[in-house]
């Protein structure tokens, strides 16, 4: 098609070449109405035609992609049900017991006490909130308060204390090892996350409880990227 448009276009300017100048300033307004515009107009329409599945293409590749991306996410955070919403944050800046972290979105309400994580790790729970930042309590923080269990479904409350320790206490009577796994349990949500294992267990027959020092899978560096769960 487009080479019979230039074709005509070329035959069209052979007989302007050769008309005489009075003729051509009538002609002009009506080749730019009738021929002009026109291809004009083809030419724009075979253009768009031409891109729209180069555009097609690269929303599919976005889709695709965000598809696996949202994949691996949920293995990474295979604690996480498939009904909440995961949001990545930033770490602005990192303390033993505390954590700032960016949030760039909108607030659907309160995110207090929302848990905070990486993979199956539990990293803390928000504390205070700003216009686009959130201030996170970590585990080691001394007054840290959750429940807790391990592996072995010993139920039991977490607390922070000073010198960045962790404890574990449960009934003098429950049977916890050194190298139990524990795990957080997230009020809000009811998820559980894990904190750590048993490093070493004090018992005192005279007390109802025994304490345990919990070793925290997160003291390593933290990175860049943390999650909040909703």
């Amino acid at each position: 098609m487009l080479n019979r448009i230039l074709f005509f276009l070329f035959i069209v300017l052979i007989i302007l070449f050769f008309s005489n100048s009075e003729n051509l300033l009538g002609i002009r307004g009506s080749l730019e109405k009738n021929l002009v515009t026109p291809i004009r107009l083809a030419l724009r329409l075979e253009r768009n035609d031409g891109s729209m599945p180069l555009r097609m293409s690269s929303l599919e590749e976005k889709v695709r992609r965000l598809t696996e991306e949202n994949r691996i996410l949920r293995d990474q955070l295979g604690a996480i049900p498939e009904k909440s919403r995961l949001y990545p944050l930033e770490v602005i800046w990192s303390s033993p017991a505390e954590l700032i972290v960016s949030f760039p979105y909108d607030k659907n309400g309160p995110l207090s006490d929302s848990p905070i994580v990486w993979g199956e790790l539990y990293v803390g729970r928000v504390e205070r909130e700003g216009r686009h930042m959130l201030y996170v309590k970590k585990p080691t923080a001394a007054n840290f308060k959750a429940p807790g269990k391990t592996d072995r479904e010993v139920r039991g409350n977490l607390r922070g204390e000073y010198g960045e320790q962790i404890i574990f206490e449960t009934d003098i009577r429950e049977v916890l090892k050194t190298g139990d796994s524990v795990f957080v349990i997230d009020e809000k949500g009811g998820w559980t996350f894990l904190l750590g294992k048993v490093a070493s267990i004090k018992k005192d027959e005279r007390l109802p409880v025994q304490r345990a020092v919990v070793s925290y899978a997160g003291e390593k560096d933290l990175p860049a990227t943390v999650f909040i769960a909703l």
